[in-house]
């Protein structure tokens, strides 16, 4: 009898995928498919951000993830948190970068030079100047 996927994983673009994929594969227990990727939300064939009925989604998307985690029992770390900065800074959100790298700190998991990047990217590309010196200023030398 052919089993079908225990679990699903979605990462955007520079957002830790390859480090899971070889964590999960270096695990005796779980079996990954040969192809590690099947962009199926990419902007092909009408998918990915370019298609409105995806995009509408996304903002509600990140949240829910990190609610099910939360509520599972794991517990973010630094390569989590950098994945989802990463996934809001690509998705232009980047007041909820800054608002995720602000809950990071209060749940004691020190950012890294990838948050601080992912979160100044995000402000750059919003044109927020001002938050990216702003927190430029208070990042660790």
């Amino acid at each position: 009898m052919r089993r079908g996927p225990d679990f699903l994983g979605f990462g955007a673009t520079r957002t830790a995928t390859t480090y899971l994929h070889a964590q999960l594969r270096s695990h005796p227990g779980i079996w990954l498919p040969p192809k590690k990727e099947i962009y199926y939300f990419n902007k092909q064939r009408g998918r990915g951000f370019g298609n409105a009925r995806h995009r509408e989604y996304l903002p509600d998307f990140l949240p829910s993830v990190g609610r099910a985690l939360r509520g599972a029992g794991v517990a973010p770390d630094v390569i989590s948190y950098s994945a989802a900065l990463s996934a809001l800074e690509k998705q232009g959100r980047w007041d909820d970068a800054l608002g995720l790298l602000q809950e990071m700190k209060k749940a004691g998991v020190a950012p890294n030079d990838y948050s601080y990047n992912a979160c100044l990217s995000a402000c750059e590309k919003a044109t927020k100047w001002r938050e990216a010196v702003r927190l430029l200023a208070h990042m660790p030398a």
